[in-house]
């Protein structure tokens, strides 16, 4: 794959919606007036029209590339 492919690829991921995305990790997700939560996550927030997440109680933020890596993460964590 070149650069450019991976660009591509990339750009393409982060436009993704981000509920989409947060289903993808296995959250059930709950809409909170204009935001959304999970059930497993009450400090989470999605903001779907900045296609952005927060989960206050671990200060981290991100758009969907980076929610990938933090409940991805958590998973595996959880495992051990």
């Amino acid at each position: 794959m070149t650069d450019l492919e991976w660009e591509k690829q990339k750009e393409a991921a982060k436009t993704a919606p981000i509920l989409d995305v947060a289903n993808m990790t296995g959250l059930t997700i709950v809409k909170r007036g204009r935001y959304y939560t999970s059930k497993e996550h009450d400090s989470l927030v999605i903001d779907t029209k900045k296609n952005f997440f927060y989960h206050n109680s671990q200060h981290v933020n991100g758009d969907t590339i980076a929610m990938l890596q933090h409940f991805r993460s958590e998973e595996h964590t959880s495992e051990l």
